[in-house]
């Protein structure tokens, strides 16, 4: 391992990934994921789960006594990339790969890949797969100038070799505007079934201003055209509409743009001002 891993439990993690792209000579996007696995001396292998007679939840594994990241044949492109960067994130991060047997493998699923994540060692293998990514400055930068709409959030995404929902996440949580998203999903697979908010990201401007986050599992009433752009709009079409929501004794009323990946509606809320 290179030896700006040392194992220090005050390492910035940020600093890390600057290291690393630096060293890796990666300096625009996309990240190359496995430029860094061969630099860390990691080798990155695709799997099938009756290779190791894994659970068919499991999506990728850091097996550190034999540098090896193993990850989900069936992953596309941009979910192959982003779990061998957690992977990487296991294997670098301070108290992450240490005190296990040569046996031991750190195992990951959608949910601990994902936003949903509790797990503080995912959390943070979650960040710094993102970090990498996106390449922290580098993003912010490359948006500074553009609107955030669906067709620009597509070609960033592409930009980035990342997925249409980690793009719009990263650039709403980075934005110096005030913006918060909301992420619906239907409740179940009944097709009448109500959506419901999955969860929600905010800017700092924002959160100074209104609130953190708005509360999972709530139902969105049924008169909200999401439910329409979700039955039967393409996924190229973006609608308005007003958003309400009790901030102490105030009820607020926030415009909000909507637009769809086609399985899940993401709803951009912006400053009523």
């Amino acid at each position: 391992m290179a030896d700006f891993v040392a194992d220090k439990p005050d390492i910035d993690p940020q600093d890390l990934v600057r290291a690393l792209l630096e060293e890796t000579h990666q300096f625009e996007p996309p990240t190359n994921a496995e430029r860094i696995a061969f630099y860390l001396g990691l080798r990155v292998r695709g799997f099938t789960h009756r290779d190791y007679d894994f659970d068919l939840r499991i999506r990728a594994f850091l097996w550190p006594s034999r540098n090896l990241i193993g990850v989900d044949r069936r992953l596309s492109s941009t979910r192959r990339t982003y779990s061998i960067l957690h992977e990487i994130g296991h294997y670098v991060l301070p108290g992450h790969a240490t005190n296990i047997s040569d046996d031991e493998k750190i195992v990951d699923e959608d949910r601990t890949l994902s936003v949903a994540s509790v797990i503080k060692q995912e959390i943070e293998a979650n960040q710094f797969a993102a970090d990498c990514l996106f390449q922290l400055e580098r993003f912010e930068n490359y948006v500074a100038d553009k609107t955030i709409n669906r067709k620009n959030i597509q070609t960033v995404a592409d930009d980035f070799g990342a997925s249409f929902e980690a793009t719009v996440r990263r650039w709403v949580e980075t934005s110096p505007k005030p913006y918060a998203l909301a992420v619906f999903n239907p409740a179940s697979r009944k097709l009448d079934a109500p959506l419901t908010i999955m969860y929600t990201i905010t800017s700092k401007r924002f959160r100074q201003m209104y609130f953190t986050k708005l509360i999972p599992g709530q139902e969105l009433t049924r008169e909200s055209i999401a439910y329409e752009m979700f039955n039967q709009i393409g996924i190229h079409e973006e609608r308005e509409e007003e958003f309400e929501i009790q901030v102490g004794n105030q009820t607020l009323k926030f415009p909000m743009r909507l637009f769809t990946n086609s399985y899940r509606v993401f709803g951009l809320i912006a400053s009523p001002e």
